[in-house]
């Protein structure tokens, strides 16, 4: 157009419409490019959303079929999701999940007064406050009654489109392989004045005599030891009395109490030493604490059962001592025993 104005070329349609030709030659090839583009970007990203379902299905398949309990949980606590394992092994329904808590799955007795929920939650606490993941082994409730099943727990902190939530895993505690060849073992424990330890301890001390003992009387031995590990802790070494410990209780501040308690001078530097040895004869747990003691002898000569309330946290003590020592005489091979 530029050479039409100055006469080098003669005017005709194209020299005097070239810029409105040329402008639509740009705009319809701008526009061909464009649709292609957008074309391309289409494929990818269906490509990627089908991508993005093979591996939501993978991992489906993966949660849905592994022998783990695989669930989340909000910070009440409380279950949002939960694989095909928890529903079966807890018999809960897919729409009853909202309701359940994870503390309603731990396993008590009737006559507990949940402490292995009130020991758990005070782990989840510490949990929640520091956000690291937590790993501990705790006994669920089962299909049979009186026959918990032990399994280790881990939790941690994920984020999902945009707020926090807890992704728990539940396995069970395989059995030891070797545990036919045990002949021998001989352990020294020394703990501070900490709840949740005496769990982990009565856990770990009592593991063995599955090679001599039925599931049933281990777990009865297992909670006497606890009992008498958080005993020495509270009554032993931080001299808490049946009512310090009662009032703390109603007033839900107990392990506030604990936590303070356990600061203070004398009992900030006591120890409870729990010294355990089993072999194929007998096993023996000698718990020992710092404390100032008491007159055990009237308790231990008294006749061996539960009153409806306990009267004093000694004889709470004494009444799961008296188990162990029942429970010794079936490991020397008696038969039966009167409760």
């Amino acid at each position: 157009i530029a050479m039409n104005k100055l006469s080098f070329i003669p005017s005709n349609f194209l020299t005097e419409y070239a810029i409105q030709i040329g402008s639509a030659l740009e705009v319809t090839l701008l526009s061909i490019a464009l649709a292609d583009r957008i074309n391309v970007m289409n494929e990818e990203k269906r490509l990627a959303q089908l991508e993005q379902m093979k591996a939501q299905e993978k991992y489906k398949v993966l949660v849905e079929n592994t022998n783990d309990i695989i669930f989340t949980l909000n910070e009440k606590w409380d279950f949002i999701n939960a694989n095909k394992r928890a529903h079966a092994h807890f018999k809960i329904l897919p729409e009853e999940l909202p309701n359940v808590n994870f503390l309603d799955l731990i396993y008590e007795t009737d006559d507990e007064l949940q402490v292995a929920k009130k020991l758990v939650l005070e782990k989840l606490l510490i949990f929640r406050e520091d956000k690291k993941p937590l790993n501990f082994n705790v006994q669920f409730r089962s299909s049979i009654k009186d026959e918990p099943v032990e399994m280790q727990v881990r939790l941690e902190y994920i984020i999902i489109e945009g707020r926090s939530e807890i992704l728990g895993k539940a396995s069970s505690v395989e059995e030891d392989g070797v545990i036919k060849y045990f002949e021998y073992e001989k352990q020294r424990f020394s703990i501070g004045n900490y709840l949740t330890t005496a769990e982990d301890i009565s856990l770990c001390v009592t593991r063995n005599l599955q090679k001599y003992l039925e599931h049933r009387e281990i777990n009865l031995l297992r909670l006497a030891l606890r009992e008498m590990i958080i005993n020495a802790i509270e009554h032993g070494n931080l001299e808490i009395t049946y009512e310090d410990k009662t009032n703390a209780l109603e007033n839900n501040s107990y392990f506030e109490f604990i936590a303070e308690r356990r600061q203070l001078p004398p009992y900030a530097d006591r120890r409870v030493q729990i010294l355990y040895s089993i072999d194929s004869e007998k096993v023996v747990y000698r718990i020992t604490d710092q404390g100032k003691g008491f007159n055990h002898i009237m308790y231990m000569r008294a006749p061996v059962r539960r009153p409806m309330r306990i009267c004093s946290a000694m004889e709470e003590g004494l009444f799961y001592q008296r188990i162990y020592s029942m429970l010794s005489s079936i490991m020397n091979g008696a038969t039966r025993f009167c409760w």
